[in-house]
This record gives C-alpha cells, sequence and structure tokens, in this order.
C-alpha cells in the first residue's frame, strides 16, 4: 500500500509555481506603482472619510468618559451616534450639542465656559468656544464659520482634542485585556470533512493529481488503513511479519476490486492548493482579456488623439477667421462698458435733481397753503361781523352796570341822609334846656 500523501516533486512543483506567480504579482505592482510622490489635495471622498474616522474616535473616548451617564443625565441630551458631527444635518440642533460637549469637556479640564441656551445666539456661542480655544492655544487654524454648521471636520477634532484633554486630566489608562475562552473543535470534526466514497464514475486524473501516488493504478483505502493503525498501536509487533497468502492470488483480487475504489476528496475553504490553482487561472484569464483590451485601448486613445488633434486644427481655423470679428466684438464691448458707467453716473446726478424737485415742491405746496389762508382771512366778514357783536354785548353790558351804580349810589345817598338825620336828632337831644 503506498502512503496518502502528496509526492516530494508534486510538493516542489506546486511551490515553484506558486513562487513564479507571486513574482509576476510583485513585478505588476512594482509597474503600477507612481514614479513619484506628488502631494496632492484631498478630494471630497478623502475628506469625508477621514471626517468619519475622526468621529468614530472622537465617539470612542466619549464612551471612555462615560458622557451618556454623566453628561447626557446633567444636561437632559440623549446620546449620539457614532457619525452625528460627520454629516450635516439640523445645524442648530448640532451647534447646540457641540456647544455643550464643549462646554462639558472643558469643565472635566478645569476652564469654566457655560453652558448656552436652546435659543442663544449662534454667533455668540461660537464667539465664546472660539476664546477658550485661543486661551487653550488649541487649533489656532480653525475659523468661526467652520464650527457654525455644527459639523464637519473641524468640529470632530476640536471635540477629539478636548476629549483627549479630559482623558489626561482624569489620568485614564488602558487596562489589561481579557481574552474570551473559545472552545475549539476537535480535529476528528475535521477530518469529516473528507469523505471516502466508492464511486463508479470519478475521473482518474483528477484522483491522480489530487492523490499524487506513484503508481497509476494504486487507490488507499482510508478505513483499511485506519484499522491497521489502530491494531499496530494495539498489538506493536514484536517480530517480522510474514504473508501468509500467494502473491499472484493477491494481485488478481486487487485487479477485481480496483474498479470499485475511488477515492473523493472534497475541497475544503482552507485548502491553499485550491486558491493557488484559482488564483493561476485568474491570473492566465486577466492575461488573455488584458491582451484584447489593451488593443482596444490603444485604438480608443489613437482615435481620440486624432480628433483632438482635429479639434484643435478647427479651433485654430476658426480662430484666425474671426479674429476681425472678435476685435469687432471687444470694441463695441468696451464701448458699451463705457455707456454703462456714464448712465450710472446720469443716474445718480438724476436721482439728486429729483429730491431737490421734491424738495421744492414741498415748499411751494407750504407757500401755496399760506397765500390760501391769507386770501381768505381777507375778504372774509366774518371776523367784522364779530365785533359788531361784541360792542353791542359790551354796550348792552355798560348800560347794565351803569343803571346798577346809579341805583348803588341812590342807596348810599339815602343812607347818608338818614345817617344826618339821626345825628341831628341826637344832637338836639344831648343840648340842655336854656331858662330864662
Amino acid at each position: 500500500m503506498a502512503d496518502y500523501n502528496p509526492t516530494k516533486e508534486e510538493g516542489r512543483r506546486r511551490r515553484s509555481k506558486h513562487r513564479e506567480s507571486r513574482a509576476n504579482n510583485d513585478q505588476q505592482e512594482k509597474a503600477t506603482e507612481p514614479a513619484s510622490d506628488v502631494s496632492v489635495s484631498r478630494t471630497p471622498a478623502q475628506i469625508l472619510a477621514d471626517t468619519s474616522v475622526l468621529g468614530e474616535v472622537m465617539t470612542d473616548k466619549l464612551q471612555l468618559l462615560k458622557y451618556d451617564t454623566r453628561f447626557c443625565k446633567e444636561y437632559n441630551l440623549a446620546p449620539i451616534p457614532t457619525h452625528y458631527f460627520v454629516l450635516p444635518g439640523s445645524a442648530s440642533e448640532q451647534l447646540h450639542y457641540f456647544a455643550n460637549l464643549v462646554s462639558w469637556l472643558l469643565s472635566l479640564t478645569g476652564v469654566n465656559l457655560p453652558a448656552p441656551e436652546q435659543y442663544a445666539d449662534p454667533n455668540e456661542t461660537t464667539h465664546n468656544i472660539m476664546g477658550c480655544l485661543k486661551k487653550l492655544k488649541a487649533h489656532d487654524d480653525v475659523t468661526q464659520a467652520e464650527i457654525l454648521p455644527g459639523s464637519g471636520e473641524s468640529v470632530c477634532a476640536i471635540l477629539n482634542t478636548l476629549a483627549q484633554n479630559a482623558l489626561k486630566k482624569e489620568q485614564w489608562q488602558w487596562g489589561r485585556p481579557v481574552f474570551p475562552m473559545e472552545h475549539f473543535e476537535d480535529e476528528t470534526m475535521v477530518d469529516d470533512a473528507i469523505e471516502v466514497k466508492t464511486m463508479q464514475a470519478v475521473d482518474e486524473d483528477e484522483i491522480e493529481d489530487e492523490v499524487g501516488d506513484v503508481d497509476d493504478e494504486a487507490f488507499a483505502d482510508v478505513n483499511l488503513i485506519h484499522q491497521t493503525e489502530v491494531v499496530m498501536n494495539a498489538n506493536p509487533v514484536k517480530e517480522m511479519l510474514k504473508a501468509d497468502i500467494d502473491a499472484a492470488t493477491w494481485r488478481i483480487e486487487v485487479e477485481r476490486v480496483l474498479p470499485q475504489l475511488k477515492v473523493v476528496v472534497r475541497n475544503s475553504n482552507k485548502e491553499w492548493r485550491s486558491h493557488i490553482e484559482q488564483m493561476q487561472q485568474y491570473e492566465s484569464t486577466i492575461k488573455k482579456s488584458m491582451t484584447d483590451a489593451k488593443v482596444h485601448l490603444v485604438n480608443l486613445h489613437s482615435e481620440i488623439s486624432k480628433t483632438l488633434e482635429k479639434i484643435d486644427s478647427r479651433e485654430k481655423y476658426v480662430n484666425t477667421q474671426l479674429d476681425s470679428l472678435i476685435k469687432e466684438f471687444r470694441e463695441h464691448h468696451d464701448k458699451l462698458a463705457s455707456f454703462q458707467e456714464k448712465y450710472k453716473q446720469n443716474g445718480a446726478t438724476v436721482t439728486e435733481l429729483t429730491m431737490q424737485l421734491a424738495d421744492l415742491s414741498d415748499s411751494l405746496d407750504t407757500v401755496k397753503a399760506q397765500m390760501d389762508e391769507r386770501g381768505t382771512s381777507m375778504t372774509d366778514s366774518g371776523p367784522l361781523v364779530k365785533i359788531k357783536q361784541a360792542l353791542t354785548r359790551l354796550k348792552t353790558e355798560t348800560e347794565q352796570m351803569e343803571l346798577r351804580i346809579g341805583v348803588v349810589q341812590n342807596t348810599l345817598l339815602s343812607a347818608k341822609v338818614n345817617d344826618n338825620k339821626v345825628m341831628v336828632h341826637n344832637m338836639n337831644l344831648n343840648q340842655p334846656v336854656e331858662t330864662w
């Protein structure tokens, strides 16, 4: 019986093929590498990818600071997803959350920044944040307009820096990793993936490639090998074994049973030989398709270069033909620009004159109103009537006053007369009577 292992020559052949494929891949990679490293500006996709990575790192640091239990409960805010500050959303909500996070992180480092109100002025909020960052001498290149939307690379970078400072202030350190216990399957379960079956129609070339036996007509019975190994391990041989069966009968029995003994090995996903063969097949197909595609690409390049040359020649021809028209167009364009400037200047003078006209018309209206009032006052007889009526009232009132004065004078005169009479009577009474 032959051993169930590939031969050394087969192994050397496969290893040499693997080295050749690796060498070809290395040469292709070196050929596709750029000639020189040129620093180019980042594309929007690269900026978004960098911002996403920065947002994930910042969120991990916030988790290490236990912001969901310390920050969210204190400020009555919900925890944010990983890419909350990466993609733009509601600018007011993101700016309010960002300002509260900055206030909390600064408080962990010993810097006092009051948290803004919900409907505070965004410009004032960003101005206060920029002032604190200048005091800390961090992110001097960030402008106020970059953090005003409440999202983007600058916002994530500021939060990442402040979270890192907070971790340093709290003297946070990594602990030793704890590895979980993993239960590995027994080797017998892995060996069960290879099943041996007796099949009538299996290609002998595949069996020869997989098994790699020296004898083309030799096939191995795996169960029999396993049983013999068990028996040999149980009963170790102490002396040389001798065959009791004749060689001719043994050969006849082998020829009779040989067509029915077929070994079928299922290809496992972990079989590196099958992967190498697939890689070699893919490489050959890629090379074949690359030749055809290269021819088509070369033809396409030649056609595109020819069309570009035609376009350049047509463009030069058109430029030469339209040179005079272009000059005229430029002259007319310059004239139009000068006329537009004059029109603007005249428009300014017209507006000034219209304002003066409006002032003059207002003053004229006021003068007309004054003249109308004076004319009506000169032709109106109403005041004379009023004066006459007043004079008549004055006459009646003077007459009544004179009458009252006469009555008062009469009463006074009568009172004086009566007083004189009383005084004379009293004087007559007081004189003594002369006796003769």
